[in-house]
């Protein structure tokens, strides 16, 4: 996660104010603002009941692990993108 974040928040930088720089400074002010609970919350209905993508619960297989982590994972994401492009 700390590689793609340096990755997006130095594209960012490379242009300040251009296209890419803005929708990567909404998204990542999201990341980082927005609560864990919630998140995970709107990851379930939508990725698991909505979708059938990834089961709501369990264990026993790699996908069981995929929305917890992803959930984890947006918070730094967004807070290392704002870093690095500041």
């Amino acid at each position: 996660v700390t590689a793609a974040a340096i990755v997006v928040g130095s594209l960012a930088a490379f242009r300040v104010g251009g296209i890419f720089d803005r929708a990567s400074g909404i998204l990542s002010l999201v990341a980082a603002s927005a609560p864990d609970f919630w998140v995970a919350i709107v990851a379930v209905v939508v990725f698991s009941v909505g979708l059938g993508w990834l089961p709501t619960s369990g264990t026993g297989s790699v996908w069981h692990w995929v929305l917890p982590v992803a959930v984890l994972f947006i918070r730094p994401f967004g807070l290392i993108v704002q870093v690095v492009r500041g």
